[in-house]
Parts: C-alpha cells; structure tokens; sequence
C-alpha cells in the first residue's frame, strides 16, 4: 500500500511538472530534490521499495530540473548549477542503482530522527544566500555562495554526528560531499568555513522572512546578481 501511494505521488508529481518552463517559484519547489532533508517533512527511504518510489520520483524531479537549467538560469549561475547537477547527478544514480543502496538504507533510519536538525542547515544557508544579495560589493556574491556551501556541509555532518553513531555521519558527510563535489573541488575549494576568504566576508543582515524553501535557488539569485 504504502509502495503503491509513493509510485502514483511521483506520476502526479511527474505529469505536475510538465516541460520546464522558466518559473522561479515553482523551481523552488523543487530545487529542494537535489539536496538531503531540504525540510522537517523531508525524510529519506528505509527499504528497498521506499527506495525504488523514491529514485522514481527524484529521477523525473531531476530531468526538469535539468532542462530549467538549460533553458532559464544564464552565465555564472547557469555554469555553477551545472556543476551541481553534474555531481548530484552521479551521486543520486549510486545512491539508486550502484553498490551504496544497502549502506544509504542501513544508514536512514537515524538520519531521520534527527530530519529537523539537518532541514535546518538547508534554512539557515536559505536565509545567509538572500541577505547576501543585498552585498554592495559584486565580488563577495561569489564568496558567500562557495562559503554558504562549504558551510552547509559542514552543518550535516555536526548534526548528524550529534544524533547518529559515527558510521552513519560519515556516511552522510560523504553523501554530501558527492551531491556537490564539482563544486566543493573546483571553484569553491579555497573557500571552506575557517579559511580567510569566508571568516573576513561582511556578515549580511538576516532577513526574518524567507523567500525560498531551498538554498538552491537562493544562491542561484546570487549569483545571478554576480553576472
């Protein structure tokens, strides 16, 4: 049954999304797939058919996601997403039909007693990306981005370490490390949280209301004010 209403949830959500056309909103919507836990509500499989509904659903999330990419998001942004889905890309095929399947499964059912802790790490980069467009200086646009994602890796693995046995955090430090390697490796590699680039960075003013549900299109945002 519960197989069942996870297979029709992603053909509804597949006919939902259609061709991709260049909406922000509803990218937000879904930009949150390429990340782990991207809200409280956002848990992960801990079977093998909870696993195959979900590759199904995050398989067609991710073809629109692409063609948005291709057909809306320009430039530097355009070039960074691409990175991205590049490497979550890879990662989210292993994670489906490589040789990590059983290791991801084992691992899931105490990343989601602490689902709440690791979604915040998603909001709290959320809000750094959106106050940091209103930046004077188009140079730091990029450093908060690479600093931002440095940093969000750095939140899972603390929190996940603080709930889970170590096998499992490192685990899933791994995993994130995979969603954005291309990234986290090339052009954002000097710029890991304790490095001068990041901690000399002018701390933005927070805002108290969010715009995104996803530090995804946040920092797309950014870097589309960056050229």
């Amino acid at each position: 049954m519960l197989l069942r209403s996870a297979l029709l949830g992603s053909l509804l959500l597949h006919l939902t999304l259609g061709a991709a056309v260049c909406d922000e909103e509803k990218f937000d919507q879904v930009a949150g797939t390429l990340l782990l836990y991207s809200t409280t509500s956002n848990t992960q499989p801990v079977d093998k058919a909870g696993l195959e509904a979900s590759c199904m659903s995050d398989n067609k999330t991710f073809e629109w996601i692409e063609d948005y990419t291709r057909t809306c998001i320009k430039g530097v942004a355009g070039g960074v997403m691409r990175l991205l889905l590049d490497s979550s890309g890879e990662e989210l095929h292993g994670r489906c039909y490589g040789e990590k399947q059983t290791e991801y499964l084992k691992h899931t059912p105490c990343w989601n007693t602490a689902s709440a802790e690791l979604s915040a790490c998603n909001k709290e980069m959320t809000a750094l990306m959106e106050a940091a467009v209103k930046l004077e200086k188009r140079q730091h646009l990029l450093a908060h981005s690479c600093c931002s994602i440095q940093t969000y890796s750095k939140c899972m693995e603390t929190r996940a370490r603080a709930k889970c046995p170590e096998e499992a955090a490192e685990f899933l430090k791994d995993m994130v490390y995979r969603i954005g390697e291309n990234l986290l490796d090339g052009p954002c590699g000097k710029f890991t949280p304790e490095s001068k680039e990041c901690t000399e960075l002018p701390k933005p003013m927070i805002p108290k209301k969010l715009k995104y549900r996803s530090f995804v299109p946040a920092m797309i945002n950014v870097l589309n004010h960056y050229g």
